[in-house]
This record gives structure tokens, sequence and C-alpha cells, in this order.
């Protein structure tokens, strides 16, 4: 699924879609026409989730292939839950302006999605924010429009394969290329409180909170193509602010944080692109897939 244009015209941003685990392009079926609305290009991703043969290193080429003619320079590259394992291999292998990542689960050095659960405390953390036993479809499509999950249901079912949760992740790391973590609040997979420190601990980055569950690109559509397309003019360049003790828990101040996020990716696009100039539970999430769309 994309929009019209063939490579990106003066001012138009490519958005290249990449889904979470068991989903495909629909999943960002109400994202699209948003983004076209507010003038900007938008691919989404079909990957090969069901494939064995392909690891990670090949899915995130199928993304880079369907970016097609557009300029990486002008891409933001925005990956939904496990996507987030692809994205930043993409990002490795081609100069994107961008990263954001949507409610997501974000990897270590060496860690496969099976082992991510244990070794980021997710049960634990689930508890901690007073979730119950996690009940889907209901836990994903809470905040969706009812008309959405009769919809979803009839697609195939899209249970990632073993593969997808054994192979350890290949990418180096913290990403080089300027990354933005946006998490619903109302999201009863991932706590958001358990995002905030995972990104602050992986990633060195605050959290950008917005209304809305695990499904934000369904539920909320509008209000994530607002938060995207403002991404892309942010204040002047700013120093980032040092992060906060690892146990200060307070969530006021959202303001000001928000302001400094946007001042860190300007320094951090600045500072990309002159790099460029200069040189060319696996078994918990397939259930609770399953489960979902049946």
């Amino acid at each position: 699924m994309r929009s019209g244009h063939r490579g990106s015209p003066i001012g138009v941003t490519t958005f290249l879609l990449i889904p979470g685990a068991g989903g495909d392009a629909r999943s960002w079926s109400r994202l699209v026409p948003r983004l076209q609305e507010r003038g900007h290009d938008a691919i989404a991703v079909d990957l090969p989730a069901q494939d064995e043969s392909a690891g990670w290193a090949e899915h995130a080429q199928v993304a880079i292939t369907a970016l097609g003619r557009a300029d990486p320079r002008t891409t933001v590259v925005v990956a939904h839950s496990m996507g987030a394992y692809v994205a930043p291999l993409v990002a490795d292998r081609v100069p994107v302006r961008l990263l954001v990542l949507v409610n997501p689960m974000i990897p270590a050095r060496g860690e496969s999605a099976g082992q991510w659960w244990e070794a980021t405390g997710h049960d634990a953390a689930r508890a901690q924010a007073g979730s119950g036993p996690l009940e889907a479809p209901r836990d994903f499509f809470h905040d969706v429009s009812s008309e959405i999950p009769a919809t979803a249901v009839t697609w195939p079912q899209r249970p990632p394969c073993e593969r997808s949760f054994a192979e350890p992740w290949p990418g180096t790391g913290r990403p080089s290329t300027p990354t933005v973590v946006v998490q619903g609040r109302d999201d009863r997979l991932f706590p958001v409180a358990f995002v905030r420190e995972l990104a602050r601990e992986r990633l060195g980055v605050e959290v950008a909170e917005v209304p809305g569950g695990h499904l934000l690109p369904l539920s909320r559509p509008d209000e994530l193509a607002r938060r995207l397309v403002a991404l892309l003019d942010p204040p002047g360049p700013a120093a980032r602010p040092a992060p906060p003790p690892a146990g200060d828990r307070r969530r006021g101040g959202r303001p000001e944080r928000h302001r400094a996020t946007r001042a860190a990716v300007a320094t951090d696009l600045t500072a990309h692109r002159a790099r460029h100039e200069r040189a060319p539970g696996r078994s918990r999430l397939k259930m609770h897939l399953r489960q979902t769309l049946h």
C-alpha cells in the first residue's frame, strides 16, 4: 500500500511504515490517507513475517526495496511494536532522516524477540502497572472503532514464523539516526512506564506520550499523523538535556519534555545530515495474535 508519488517532490516527506508482529500493510490503512491529506507520501510495507527463510536482514531489505525511488534523506521510518526490530536495520543501510518507534519492542544487540520479554522484565512491569492477564482481542482493540475488529478478523492469519522469535537481533545497539519513541498511554500490552524506562536505557531518549492503546495506527490515526508531521519541523538546534535519574518516575512536565524531545531531534538531524554529507515470550505473542486474528 502506498500513495501515488514516485520519488519525493521537494517539500514532501516519505513515511515508510513497518508493521508489527502478525501485521501487514493494511495495519496502516487508516494512517496512510491522513499523511496524504497533509501533503506527504506513505509506503506501508508488507513483511515476509511467515517465511522461515527470511530473517531480520531480509525483512530490512524488503522495506528498503519498498522505498523504491524515494529519497531516503527525506524519509521517516515509522515502525510499530515488533517492527522496531526492523526499522534500525533499515537506517543502518540507508541514510533516512528519522526513526519513529510506535509502542515498540525496543531490542538490544544479540537479543531475540523470544528473549525480549524476560530480558526486559515485561511481566513484572505489567503487574506493577496493575494489569491483569492479557485478553485478546479485547486488550488490543479496546479503543479501536467497533467496525475495525470486524474488518481485521477477515484478514489472513499472520502469526510470525518461529525464526522471527529465535533469531538474535543483528543491530549494533543505539541507532545513529535520530530516533523518537511514541507511546500510547492506554497501551495494555506495553505499559507506558515500562516503555519509558526501556527507551531511556536502550536508546537514551524520552517518550512522547499520546492517548490510545497498542494499535495506535488504527485507533488514533489523526493524532498519530499530527505527531509525525510535527516532527518534520522541530525548533532550532539545542543541546540534549541530561536524562533524569533512574529513580525519577514523576509524570509531570510533559509539555517541557515534549519541547526538549523535539529540540534534541533537531540537533540529531543536523549531525546526522552532516555525517552522511561527509561520507556517502515467542509463544505468548503468537498466542495473542492467533486469538486476535480468529
